[in-house]
Parts: structure tokens; sequence; C-alpha cells
């Protein structure tokens, strides 16, 4: 098989476009010219190659499309390519070299030049078949789908197009959908309460009755984009760093906020049943001043507090609120505020039930002024960015 273009789940039969397939069915894939024996020869061959990596089973199945030939036009290009092999054959020749003239010479590689363009610009034309394996549960038989592809780009772009415009591939996936998939009633891939983030991205690339995803980056930020959901008790699940066995907790829970997960696979999806009752059993006892503020009488008035109590014998303040300022290097910028991120915003952010915002402030100063092109630029990208103020001004 040979790999085409950046899309590695793309292969093309024959291996290669000078080569007649031992096996004729390798090119009648279009299953409307086609007797039904023919039709199913071919889906067997994609399914063979499907089940079995050489000698060994295919584990990563979701992760396979194919391209088939329009047997109507592969004839063409094995004859094309059969003249670029005999041209290429006369120029690469050396016992010939003596024979041909110098006229004689540059026509062979005019000819074998030309032969090349021919079997370059029917490749695309004669591979319009996509073959893709489909199935609709894990207790049902993978099928294989034909789907004509038309486009004047590349081979691996227009099955790519393709597979995305049908919903056969998902380059965006959002969490709300992750949690659909994750429903018990629909395929339960939960590992008790939890299941770990790399073996999603497994589970996707393995079974095919899944959403094929263009990468393990779609299936991230599905996660992400879950997590932060407000209705994630209902519509999708929550986060953890990890499970401590011993303790029979999670730690780092969090639900209804931003996560920091970047391109590695770590931590835990965690059911929302499972993470609402950590969290209940976790909230902080109320404080004696709220418990006195709460009190009644018999007769259902409030319980007057006590004001003389002394400084020494006042409760600990609880601090709820935390703000913070700072200036970053305008050379490293990035490096500071993955710092920042890593080792202020993270902790405040794991704490359960925190609110953190965060907010970018700048201010510049430009002795010999700005021009009016870098004051547009500069404009209109804030307001792209949706900063929600930004003005220049005269110095004061």
């Amino acid at each position: 098989m040979e790999q085409l273009g950046d899309f590695a789940g793309i292969h093309a039969f024959p291996s290669s476009s000078a080569e007649v397939p031992d096996d004729p069915h390798c090119r009648l894939v279009v299953f409307s010219q086609l007797s039904d024996e023919n039709a199913n020869a071919a889906d067997r061959f994609a399914l063979e190659y499907l089940k079995n990596r050489g000698n060994s089973p295919r584990i990563n199945q979701n992760c396979l499309v194919f391209l088939a030939p329009d047997p109507t036009r592969y004839r063409d290009l094995f004859e094309a390519a059969c003249k670029y092999l005999a041209w290429e054959n006369i120029c690469n020749d050396a016992s010939l070299q003596g024979q041909l003239s110098g006229n004689q010479a540059q026509q062979a590689k005019a000819r074998r030049d030309e032969a090349q363009r021919s079997v370059d610009h029917q490749i695309p034309e004669v591979y319009c078949w996509l073959l893709v394996p489909t199935q609709a549960d894990p207790g049902s038989e993978i099928t294989i789908n034909r789907r004509r592809l038309s486009a004047q780009d590349t081979l691996a772009v227009r099955a790519s197009k393709k597979l995305t415009g049908d919903e056969m591939m998902l380059t965006t996936m959002g969490g709300a959908r992750l949690g659909l998939d994750l429903s018990p009633d629909k395929v339960d891939l939960w590992e008790g309460d939890h299941v770990p983030v790399a073996k999603l991205v497994e589970y996707y690339s393995r079974y095919v009755y899944l959403q094929r995803l263009a990468s393990p980056g779609v299936l991230l930020g599905a996660v992400r984009d879950g997590v932060k959901l407000m209705s994630w008790q209902v519509d999708s699940f929550a986060f953890a760093e990890s499970y401590d066995e011993e303790k029979g907790r999670y730690v780092g829970l969090q639900a209804g906020e931003i996560i920091m997960l970047g391109t590695d696979p770590r931590g835990l999806l965690v059911k929302p049943e499972a993470a609402i009752r950590q969290m209940d059993a976790e909230k902080p006892a109320p404080s004696t001043d709220e418990v006195e503020s709460h009190a009644q009488t018999p007769d259902g008035k409030p319980v007057t507090k006590p004001t003389d109590a002394s400084p020494e014998t006042a409760s600990p303040q609880i601090m709820r609120r935390f703000h913070g300022s700072v200036d970053l290097n305008t050379d490293k910028i990035g490096l500071d505020a993955a710092k920042i991120a890593d080792e202020v915003i993270a902790h405040l952010s794991g704490i359960v039930g925190a609110r953190v915002k965060i907010r970018l402030e700048i201010e510049a100063h430009v002795p010999d002024g700005v021009s009016p092109e870098i004051q547009r630029i500069v404009s209109e990208n804030s307001r792209t960015l949706r900063f929600s103020s930004h003005e220049f001004e005269p110095e004061s």
C-alpha cells in the first residue's frame, strides 16, 4: 500500500500506478457497474486489510479509509504508465545511448516527460472512489460505505474533504457530543466511575463504531469543552488529575470551569454523579459565624450575637478572594505567561467551586509617536480579539 499525502489514514491500492493487481477485484469497486460477486470481493479485500496487518491483527482500525480506482478508467492509466516506463527505459538504457542521435535522445526524453504528465494527470481522476469502513454498534458487522470523490485537489485532500463534509470524520468535537458517546445507553466506555483520557484516545483510534477523528487533538478539545460546560452534571463529565485508591477520592477534581490540558492525554474523565458525590462530601463545614447567623429562638426570632468578643478569641478570617498583577518581559512573554499559568493560575482553578478570571493589560509608551499604519493595525486586531477597551491617546 502506498501512503498518500499528509493524511496518514488514506491508502490507495494497487501500490503503484504501473502495477496490474493480481486480484481483479482490487479495481472493481463501482458497485453500480459491477456484479454482486465482484462488489462483495472488493469489500472483502478492504475488510481483510482493515482487520489484519500482515500476520498480526490490526489494532487502530478506525484510522483507515481506502481509495480505489474506477474500473472504466483504470486501463487508460495502466497504458499511460506502461508508456512512461518504456520511454524511461529507453532514456536510461546505456546500450542504446550510442545508437541514438542527439535529436532522438531529446525526443525520447520529451516523450518520457509527456507520459509522466499523463500519468500524474490521470491518477486523481482514476482513483475517485472512497471506501469507508462503518459499523453501527459493537454488535454489528463492519461494512464498506462507498463515496465518489469530485474535486481538483490532491487525493488526500479530496478524501479528507469528503469525509468531513459527510460527517464521517470530525475535525472538531463538542463536549456534549463526547458526553453522548460516553452514555451507557450508547456504548459503555467507562471503567467504573471514570475512564483515562489516554484510553479514550486509544478507543477512538481502534473501534470503527465510534466517531472517526482527524487527530487525537480533536478528542482533547472535546474533553476541555465538556469539562467547562455549565450543564456538565447532565450533558458531559468532570475531570480529575488522578484517583487515590487508598483514600477513595479523585485528586484535582474539576467541573464547570476551564482546565489546563495540553497535547498530552493525561488525567481522567469522571462520571457526573461520582464527581457530585465527592464535591458534596468535601464541601467545607459552615463557620461558627454562619451557624449563629441562622440560629433562632423557640419563638422564631433570630439569636442576637454577642458583641463583646475579644480579638484574641475571634475565629481566623476565611480568605475568599485573590488578585494580583505582574509585569512581563516582552522578550519572553510566552515563557513568563506559561510559568504564571502553571504556578499560580493552576492552583487557584484547581479549587472546587473556584471562579478564576484573567485579564491582560497592555500599556505602551512610544516617545516618537505611533504611526497611523500601526495605529490602524493594532486597533483592528484589538477589535478582532474582542478587547473590552482599547485606544491611543496623546501623552498627558
